[in-house]
Parts: structure tokens; sequence; C-alpha cells
């Protein structure tokens, strides 16, 4: 009898505090993503952060999908610069997150080809970039650069 109620207090323990240690870490991780794409990007202060409905209604990328994200985008149209990356839920999650960012950016490169020739030319050298869950969409001069910096944690 004693093993029996020894068991389920801690399966009792372990229901009641596992979502409180996951809430927890969503939250750390949540602004150490915030955090280490403001270091990477020299020109974080001039980025406006953007929100989880815009990561909805312009990917198509919805809140169930993702553990964390960040989408930073320039003020200026004309440069086309944007920092988008996002912690997927697991691997079926992010496997449509980085089709959805695809999708996005090869309607970027159509919106911009007769109009924005900078903005073309950064948004036509850019990636998708994906390592384990994380799935990074970097556009503009340091792209490349801080890409690697976020998949790699450095």
């Amino acid at each position: 009898m004693k093993k029996l109620t020894r068991l389920l207090a801690a399966l009792l323990c372990l229901c009641v505090f596992t979502p409180l240690a996951m809430a927890e870490d969503a939250g750390t991780e949540e602004a150490s993503l915030l955090t280490r794409v403001l270091e990477i990007a020299e020109d974080g202060d001039d980025l406006i952060e953007m929100y989880a409905e815009d990561l909805s209604e312009l990917m198509g990328i919805e809140p169930e999908e993702y553990v964390d994200f960040v989408y930073l985008a320039g003020t200026s149209v004309e440069t086309g610069r944007e920092v988008i990356a996002v912690l997927a839920v697991d691997e079926v999650a992010a496997n449509h997150v980085e089709e959805m960012l695809n999708t996005y950016l090869e309607g970027r490169i159509r919106e911009t080809r007769n109009y924005f020739p900078v903005a073309f030319k950064l948004l036509s050298e850019a990636k998708v970039a994906r390592e384990g869950l994380l799935v990074v969409l970097a556009i503009g001069e340091q792209a490349e650069q801080e890409t690697k910096l976020l998949l790699t944690g450095e």
C-alpha cells in the first residue's frame, strides 16, 4: 500500500510540476532567442518587432507550430530588411515552417522585382536555413553571418 501511495504521489508531482517547468523554459527560451537576434543584428535597434498575428497572416505559420519566434522588420520597404527565427515544436512543424518561409521569400522576391532594386537584390540572395527545430530567414547585408550565428548559437 505504501508503494502505491508513493507511486501516486510521484505521478501527481510529475503531472503538476512538469507543465510549470516547461512554461518557465519556454519563457527563458523566448527571451534568449530575441536577445540573440538583437545582439547579432547590428541594426537591431532600427528593426520593428512584429507579432504572432503577422507570422500567421503573412506566412501561414500558426502559434501551435512553434515554441518561440522572433520576427523583426526594417522600417523601409525599399531595403527588404527582415530577420525571422522560429523555434518549432517538433520535426513536422519545423518542416512546415521551413516550407512556409520559403514560400514567403519567393513572394517577396516577386513583389520587389520591378519596384525596389536594393530589396530585390537582398531578397534574391537570402536563403531559409535550418538547424534542428530552429528555422531562420535573414534578409540584409549581413544575412549570411546572422543566420550562421543564430543557427550555431555562437
